[in-house]
């Protein structure tokens, strides 16, 4: 399934590159510049998290998005020249006129042990700088944090378009302090509201965080994204899962 994030990167790129884009994991992606397909991984693990006292009580939080190798593996830091502070992400925001984005990511992109803006710092030190696409070099003229705004627009795209509350609600599977749900039923709600099977993580038998699977089709940036086969493991018993009532808000 395709799935497309947004109509394109708003950046200009140095590099041009081949069209039809090329596939993340491909044979063809071997070969071709990293400013244009994703590398050394290939897979795109979008995660969100359900975080009983933090952020809304009607949908789940972002964690990110993190480049994994094709085989499975992750790698993280991948260049500690470009980890900005906080305040210069947030200010890369504003310049490039995604206050909007800055918003949902105030509201949803949080952490129930740090600043939000230390935890956006942290996600892109960890994991967006691993984004080969959105290396310095990819950008005509580039300045300062430049790919910062893509990176961010690209997760709060994707977060708003894989809507999990939703997805669940749609099949009756809602929050409660009592019931409990089967992971067939929980991952089938998923699959019919968005095409995509995901993995769900469970800690003492409640849901904790869901992670999507993608690969990019191009560069990252330009949201042409399709679906993969997960690459981590899900811990969910297959019965009996718990899907806790948030604190927050009630």
């Amino acid at each position: 399934m395709k799935f497309k994030v947004h109509s394109s990167s708003h950046h200009v790129r140095a590099t041009e590159c081949p069209q039809p884009p090329v596939l993340s994991c491909s044979v063809a992606a071997t070969s071709v510049d990293t400013c244009c397909v994703l590398s050394p991984g290939g897979i795109l693990v979008h995660t969100q998290f359900w975080d009983l006292d933090v952020g809304q009580p009607d949908s789940w939080g972002i964690h990110g998005l993190w480049p994994d190798k094709c085989n499975g593996a992750f790698y993280e830091n991948c260049d500690h020249s470009r980890a900005y502070s906080a305040s210069q992400i947030v200010q890369s925001l504003q310049d490039a006129g995604a206050q909007s984005t800055l918003d949902v990511m105030n509201e949803f992109w949080l952490s129930n042990d740090e600043s939000p803006e230390a935890f956006w710092e942290h996600e892109w030190k960890t994991h967006g700088t691993c984004v080969s696409t959105l290396e310095p070099r990819c950008f005509e003229q580039y300045t300062t944090a430049q790919e910062v705004a893509p990176y961010f627009e690209t997760v709060v795209k994707l977060f708003q378009q894989l809507n999990t509350y939703q997805a669940l609600s749609n099949a009756g599977i809602t929050p409660s302090d009592d019931q409990t749900y089967n992971l067939v039923d929980i991952q089938n709600a998923v699959l019919q509201a968005t095409g995509y099977t995901p993995d769900f993580v469970c800690q003492h038998g409640a849901l904790s965080s869901v992670q999507y699977y993608l690969r990019a089709q191009g560069p990252v940036q330009d949201g042409n994204l399709v679906q993969s086969n997960p690459s981590r493991k899900s811990n969910c018993p297959h019965s009996g899962i718990r899907y806790p009532l948030k604190t927050v808000g009630n």
